[in-house]
């Protein structure tokens, strides 16, 4: 069997591409994202009790609702022209339960934006494009002017939540380690590199490239 096509493109879920969202969401089966199109990525940005509420119909229209309403909701990666991969970056505001949550401790600063979910095609699995969409998320948020991205994994195995990235993908792309004493949830966190600084050691690890450039 021959292996997959290479990553083509990451791009941003605009009204112009939120009809990619949906075919992506309306993938079935292994080689599919029935997950996603479940949940529609709705978990951190309806609050809990609207969440157990919803259908999966709902939560789909509401997503594409915030796309329509031009909110910021995340990047896909694309090979040949097809949707196969999902990270949601947004501004912290934007997720309801996330800055009601007592285990996902996080900032209340303006201009954070946070990194929950990552989803790939089963057929495109390990071959490290969490890391590139992390990359094309980061690059993203910095050039929509976020101050500081914050993102919340969990090592890869049976835990629950293992969709929101493991350490070494947020650690690979610069991301340094900001969990407060007592949480036992991880944090991390990146900061853009000022124009002009050098870097260095702390959250300043290196200015995001620009989307659809990234390493």
């Amino acid at each position: 069997m021959s292996a997959p096509p290479l990553l083509s493109e990451v791009r941003p879920v605009t009204r112009e591409t939120a009809s990619d969202l949906v075919r992506f969401m309306g993938q079935r089966g292994w080689y599919g994202n029935g997950r996603l199109g479940f949940c529609a990525c709705m978990r951190w940005r309806l609050a809990a009790g609207d969440f157990h509420r919803s259908t999966a119909e709902g939560r789909r229209r509401a997503l594409l609702d915030l796309v329509g309403d031009g909110v910021p909701v995340g990047v896909l990666a694309y090979v040949g022209g097809e949707p196969i991969g999902w990270c949601s970056v947004a501004p912290r505001p934007t997720y309801a339960a996330l800055i009601r949550s007592r285990a996902l401790p996080g900032t209340e600063r303006a201009g954070v934006w946070s990194v929950v979910c990552f989803f790939v095609n089963g057929r495109f699995r390990g071959r490290g494009l969490t890391g590139r969409l992390l990359a094309a998320a980061t690059a993203y948020a910095a050039a929509a002017g976020a101050a500081e991205l914050e993102g919340f994994p969990v090592q890869p195995g049976p835990r629950s939540h293992t969709y929101m990235g493991a350490p070494s993908t947020f650690r690979d792309r610069g991301f340094v380690d900001a969990t407060p004493a007592g949480c036992a949830h991880r944090v991390v966190r990146w900061r853009p590199l000022p124009a002009g600084a050098v870097p260095g050691p702390g959250l300043y690890s290196g200015r995001a490239p620009p989307p659809g450039q990234e390493p």
